[in-house]
């Protein structure tokens, strides 16, 4: 192990920096409600082609769509959306009402 990953699996105050920079364009793309390689470049502390290979990767997964020469957020975060959603107690309980009621009407 070199000296730059030296005690990172045991520390959890010292974050995998590629994910934090994949977390990073993910951000910054959904609050420009979609953005190009050299918005981001300027947006972030990030060289082009890194921000490029997390997009490239992103979209290769499903978690961005490329329109144009525009990335935007892709569809395959709703199952992460929908997970959280369906493991809380108040929305399934809502849901089960709703539901009722619905069938009643």
């Amino acid at each position: 192990m070199d000296s730059n990953t030296k005690g990172i699996e045991n520390n959890p105050t010292n974050p995998i920096q590629t994910v934090e920079h994949a977390l990073a364009i993910v951000e910054a793309v959904e609050q420009s409600n979609g953005a190009r390689v050299s918005e981001l470049d300027t947006r972030l502390d990030l060289t082009k082609s890194t921000i490029y290979n997390h997009l490239a990767a992103l979209q290769h997964n499903g978690y961005g769509v490329k329109q144009g020469d525009t990335y935007h957020v892709g569809l395959q975060w709703l199952r992460f959306g929908g997970h959280a959603r369906d493991r809380r107690h108040l929305y399934r309980t809502a849901k089960q009402t709703v539901d009722t009621v619905a069938k009643q009407t």
